[in-house]
């Protein structure tokens, strides 16, 4: 659902507003969840109801840590910490049929900055990622995809499975805090790690560029082997990854200047069966012509109601119990608003008639 909560300027979020109550146990499934999700990361009238809840999992992406009692309102057997509006929420533990809660604030639920917004560029930046991105002798450079929303999003996806496990267990249910901060502090620990001069470096070819990893001793004779360049495998300042490391800005000369002579295409061809990971940089354009991604589905094309005919990235994860259900377009702002509030919120029709000329909601009319 996107959109349920657009109101023009001006107006008053309905989650603000008095409302009838949703019937208990409404739960919103699939897309609609998913960016109903997304809305309360940015909107304190995500809710349509004070007393709109989900049974399974109540999952409130905190932009600001304002906004969490007044999504946790809802839900009883809540112990509140501290005073007014900015309040940390805890989840009962005796509570025998507790459900996890999930909070991604910023920089977590209590601390100097816990009350700070949360920006992926601005965590990016606090926790070193763009430190370590860019060339080394150049400007902190900040990654080219919201790196630290998405790592968050995968530990979120992880500790929530760890909560229902918990609460199948125990009853009990968790409150988890999964912050922007913590996710990407935790994951440049793989790059200060790595002390291999020829780890996942990257070379300009003839017409393009390639990255190649050779982490050992083995691969870096393999490697020389490929580039015909065997006596530098035998030369003495290269004979071990500590002696590649401290003369390894003579050593990427020598490549660059050898992988300069051939096309990437030539490159991987020389490469392929040798034990050496490498692969083209690609640009996106390049990424889904390659014969990988197609073979895998990543391509998926659909009817879009204003856009026509679209292509979009794939589900990255299939099972083998059941197929994937076939693609639909992205909705447009406020397309499920009236589906929602009769079949999910199971308001009447009055009520929703009410609603829309309130503007407190918005229905994007489809044609």
């Amino acid at each position: 659902m996107l959109g349920f909560t657009q109101r023009p300027q001006g107006s008053v979020p309905f989650g603000l507003q008095s409302a009838p109550p949703a019937e208990p146990g409404s739960k919103v499934s699939g897309q609609q969840a998913v960016e109903l999700g997304h809305k309360l990361r940015y909107c304190s009238g995500a809710a349509a109801s004070s007393s709109m809840y989900f049974p399974e999992l109540f999952v409130t992406s905190c932009w600001r840590p304002t906004f969490i009692s007044r999504f946790l309102k809802p839900l009883t057997e809540w112990t509140q910490l501290g005073s007014g509006s900015d309040v940390s929420v805890v989840l009962n533990d005796s509570d025998p049929v507790g459900d996890p809660v999930l909070c991604v604030p910023g920089y977590g639920q209590t601390g100097p900055q816990a009350r700070s917004p949360g920006y992926d560029s601005i965590a990016s930046a606090v926790s070193g990622m763009m430190h370590i991105t860019g060339p080394e002798d150049g400007e902190p450079v900040r990654p080219g995809v919201a790196m630290t929303d998405l790592a968050t999003g995968l530990y979120a996806h992880g500790a929530v499975m760890a909560a229902l496990l918990h609460r199948q267990k125990t009853g009990r249910g968790s409150h988890i805090d999964c912050n922007l901060l913590s996710a990407q502090v935790s994951l440049p620990v793989c790059e200060i790690t790595s002390l291999s001069a020829l780890c996942l470096q990257g070379f300009r070819t003839r017409d393009g560029h390639l990255v190649l990893a050779a982490a050992n001793d083995r691969q870096f004779v393999t490697v020389c082997q490929v580039l015909e360049l065997q006596d530098l495998a035998a030369d003495p300042n290269y004979r071990t990854n500590q002696l590649r490391v401290q003369n390894r800005k003579q050593l990427l000369q020598i490549l660059s200047q050898r992988f300069l002579q051939q096309n990437s295409a030539d490159w991987l061809r020389r490469f392929q069966g040798s034990g050496v990971p490498v692969g083209p940089i690609n640009s996106i354009q390049e990424v889904f012509s390659e014969p990988q991604v197609k073979h895998n589905g990543l391509i998926q094309e659909m009817e879009h109601p204003t856009a026509g005919r679209i292509a979009v990235p794939g589900p990255a994860v299939r099972f083998s119990s059941f197929p994937l259900s076939g693609p639909t377009p992205p909705p447009l702002i406020g397309q499920h608003t009236v589906q929602v509030l009769r079949d999910t919120l199971s308001y009447s029709d009055d009520v929703i008639k009410e609603l829309l000329e309130s503007r407190a909601v918005a229905q994007n009319e489809v044609s």
